[in-house]
């Protein structure tokens, strides 16, 4: 607790039923979190298995583990509780559903990403929708539109658990990407939501929201499965609440009810993961959620110290968001945020090449010390390949980090078939069984050792394991620059980072993008850095300048044309800077004729 500051200790020693810990990024709160798993032990004599923390990733989820194992074994006390994912969560108790009966699926049952069961089943689709040709089109429209209401819609707050619950005069506006647009009837989606039930029931198969729609089923008939699940539980703690969507909140509430103290942890100004189904509002939802149970019984604590980056940094990411969100607690570095005008991804990727030589070579950083965060990878905007390009051409190491999606279908039966042949046996023992035999897929050998590496204990505990589908596949012992999309980077941090391409299009992205989400999305980049940061990219003109509101008083600003780059107040006049800027304007005329034209076509979507 002595390393602990006032905030922190409040949110650790709290006596209310529920509460909310607003946490800023940088200060501190998986510290906090695990300091609150170990009070509750300590103080109200919790036992492990009466306490459940949830996060949103596996990587957030070892983190908080590593905490947890630090704080025991320094007070040598406490225990290192069970932490899941809501997916996982979701996956167990569906299980455990299926062994009293009272699921819709059987033994056995496999999980499959949403697209993929779209695109192996034309049946789901057919004859729907049937204005588009594009039948592709149709199948990623209803697919999405699918979730959207299984997640729950954020208009009228509402999670649709069966298809009967749909009005049928409702029109769904699917966006499938920058510039597609399909339109749904409620009718049609009706008949899809019919037609996947179907299949769900006859293959014994569900996808990952799925699994979350039938865990809340599950929870809410209170039975045999409510009582297996709930047994003993006391607290749950939800990290990252601010990416949950209305139906992992149901989830929550339903897995809680009336008994379990809740504490809940998140930041609504780094809420990304809209297309998910989180929203900003999650938060304040929360506590006005708890006010039905009991007033008086919530409370909130802020926690606004950043013990991450430079006060610089600070600055910056509080004067872009706008909003005093966070407070430095270091001091002064003197260096100030570098904002860099190139106008494409390519000179924007040689500027960042050369740059990372000149600081590991005169400054003595190590290459593993710098971060490069993109918006979007694409045809179309090929940020990271621009970068690995620049990089190559350099001879500096890298490693790119994409986010995994875990859907295994030959591992997944393989460990359910272990549970069948060794219920109850510790997972060590059961490696070595397997090892002896010889016959085992190299990649379910690999799994489970990996399981026993975790700490995992048996077999159940492994298949929750499974379905943590957020995930980023890194090395970061290794001494390479990182490559990774903003998104993949939450909850890490840098000495150094760069963050590409600001400008229309690429950052915000889109051409209708979502304004306030990429505003946050920015945000969490801003705060991934510690010491150093770089932002490159060009002025916007369509959409909010990016670029231009990331520029201010305190940062250093550079326009790079060339391999040469120029500093605007120093080497150039003023003449010479507005006619860069005027330069600049012209080179896009071109581009907004063209994109006004799109727009013209698109005003009455």
């Amino acid at each position: 607790m002595k390393s602990l500051n006032e905030e922190q200790k409040k949110a650790v020693e709290s006596e209310y039923k529920f509460l909310q810990v607003a946490a800023g990024p940088g200060t501190g709160k998986t510290s906090t979190i695990a300091a609150r798993i170990l009070n509750l032990q300590f103080s109200y004599g919790l036992q492990k298995n009466e306490i459940l923390a949830i996060s949103f990733s596996k990587s957030a989820k070892q983190q908080l583990i590593r905490k947890m194992q630090a704080y025991t074994e320094k007070l040598g006390f406490g225990s290192v509780i069970e932490v899941l994912t809501f997916h996982s969560l979701a996956h167990r108790i569906i299980r455990y559903g299926v062994h009293h009966g009272e699921s819709k699926f059987k033994k056995g049952f496999q999980t499959v990403d949403t697209m993929s069961i779209f695109q192996n089943t034309p049946y789901l689709i057919k004859d729907l929708c049937r204005k588009y040709r594009d039948r592709d089109l149709v199948g990623k429209a209803l697919a999405k539109a699918l979730n959207i209401v299984r997640q729950g819609d954020h208009v009228d707050h509402t999670v649709y658990q069966t298809w009967m619950e749909l009005r049928t005069n409702k029109l769904f506006k699917i966006d499938i990407d920058a510039s597609e647009r399909v339109i749904i009837s409620a009718e049609d989606l009706i008949e899809c939501w019919k037609r996947f039930d179907r299949l769900e029931k006859e293959k014994n198969l569900t996808d990952f929201q799925g699994l979350i729609s039938e865990s809340i089923q599950l929870l809410k008939k209170r039975s045999d499965t409510y009582e297996m699940v709930t047994n003993g539980l006391r607290h749950i703690l939800v990290d990252e609440y601010q990416d949950t969507s209305l139906s992992q909140e149901d989830l929550l509430f339903s897995l809680a009810g009336d008994t379990k103290d809740i504490t809940v942890v998140g930041d609504k100004n780094q809420t990304i993961y809209t297309f998910n189904g989180s929203n900003e509002t999650n938060l304040d939802r929360f506590i006005d959620r708890c006010k039905n149970f009991e007033l008086g019984s919530s409370e909130t604590i802020q926690l606004n110290k950043n013990y991450r980056s430079t006060p610089e940094i600070i600055q910056l990411s509080n004067y872009f968001i706008g909003n005093e969100v966070i407070k430095a607690t270091k001091g002064k570095s003197l260096v100030n945020p570098v904002i860099v005008n190139a106008h494409s991804t390519r000179l924007a990727s040689s500027y960042i090449a050369s740059e990372i030589q000149l600081l590991c070579r005169k400054e003595q950083y190590e290459y593993k010390d710098v971060c490069i965060l993109f918006r979007k990878n694409s045809e179309h905007a090929p940020q990271a390949d621009d970068v690995i390009s620049a990089l190559e051409e350099y001879d500096i190491p890298y490693q790119y980090v994409f986010v995994k999606v875990e859907q295994k279908f030959d591992l997944e039966s393989s460990i359910q078939e272990l549970s069948d042949n060794y219920p109850g046996l510790p997972l060590d023992e059961i490696l070595s069984m397997v090892q002896a035999k010889g016959d085992a897929h190299t990649d379910l050998v690999e799994y489970l050792k990996n399981g026993v590496e975790q700490g995992v204990d048996d077999i159940e505990e492994l298949l929750d394991l499974l379905f943590e589908i957020k995930d980023v596949s890194a090395d970061y012992s290794e001494n390479k620059v990182t490559i990774q999309s903003v998104h993949s980077s939450k909850g890490q941090e840098y000495p150094i980072v760069f963050i590409v391409y600001l400008g229309d299009q690429h950052f915000p992205h889109g051409s209708h993008p979502n304004i306030e989400e990429e505003k946050r999305l920015l945000y969490v980049g801003i705060t991934r850095s510690m010491e150093k940061l770089y932002i490159l990219g060009r002025h916007g003109i369509h959409f909010n300048d990016f670029l231009g509101k990331c520029r201010n008083k305190d940062t250093e600003y550079l326009v790079y044309n060339s391999d040469k780059k120029e500093v605007l107040g120093s080497e150039l006049s003023q003449n010479e800077v507005i006619l860069i800027r005027e330069t600049d304007k012209a080179l896009k005329k071109q581009d907004a004729i063209q994109k006004k034209k799109l727009e013209d076509m698109m005003a009455d979507w």
